[in-house]
């Protein structure tokens, strides 16, 4: 999709691999966020409040009335994870079908399978005529995404859970704690619902721990019930 806004060099984004909750990205050169639209929380990503006061400021009212100020911005007390959302450096498409060559800005390398993505979403229907197409993928602005077209692209935080998952890892981080938003538990409802500790449920969401397969598909029967 599109990008929504801009303000300079910060962009408001949206992506159609966006999974739950509804979201949308504010992303600049030197910090990136994902903002859930229900409330405005930053859920992941980090940037000060300086940094996000004009991009939330439109967000809550987008005919511009509205104008950033840092106190009352203060006073919401708002709080963000300190995590540095993933970049891609360099990306190529794969010698198998639908597969990508990703280069992390951290040096890391995946090769990411997207056929999921490009045959759930219609905005990818193109790809999925057009292998030609598929191979002329290259590196959006600022590494936070990749694009085909100017309406074809692909968030890197939707492909690092991807690559995150299929190299081995039965559910990361990211996904454990967006399954518990999405399922509003607190930390001690979603210990009870797993048979596990208070604890470990924090373990989980920081990646202090792996999330064993036994508790992943714990996740999902609980997501499908």
């Amino acid at each position: 999709m599109p990008t929504l806004h801009r303000l300079g060099s910060v962009s408001v984004r949206m992506y159609a691999d966006d999974y739950d909750p509804p979201a949308f990205h504010i992303v600049a050169p030197d910090f990136q966020v994902t903002v859930r639209i229900s409330d405005l929380t930053v859920f992941a990503g980090y940037a000060t409040l300086s940094q996000l006061a004009e991009a939330l400021a439109w967000a809550k009212d987008p005919s511009g009335m509205a104008r950033p100020e840092m106190g009352g911005a203060q006073r919401t007390g708002l709080t963000m994870p300190k995590k540095v959302l993933p970049r891609i450096a360099a990306v190529s498409a794969g010698k198998e079908l639908l597969t990508l060559n990703i280069r992390w800005s951290s040096g890391e390398e995946s090769r990411v399978e997207v056929s999921g993505l490009i045959e759930t979403f219609r905005v990818y229907e193109p790809l999925r005529r057009s292998p030609e197409l598929f191979r002329q993928v290259r590196l959006g602005e600022y590494g936070t995404d990749i694009v085909w077209t100017d309406e074809i692209d692909m968030a890197a935080e939707t492909l690092w859970r991807l690559a995150q998952e299929q190299s081995g890892a039965t559910m990361s981080p990211d996904a454990f704690r967006h399954w518990r938003e999405r399922k509003a538990y607190t930390l001690d409802t979603a210990a009870r619902a797993l048979g596990v500790s208070r604890r470990m449920v924090a373990y989980y969401e920081q990646g202090a721990k792996p999330i064993p397969r036994v508790v992943a598909l714990a996740v999902r029967a609980l997501e499908l019930a």
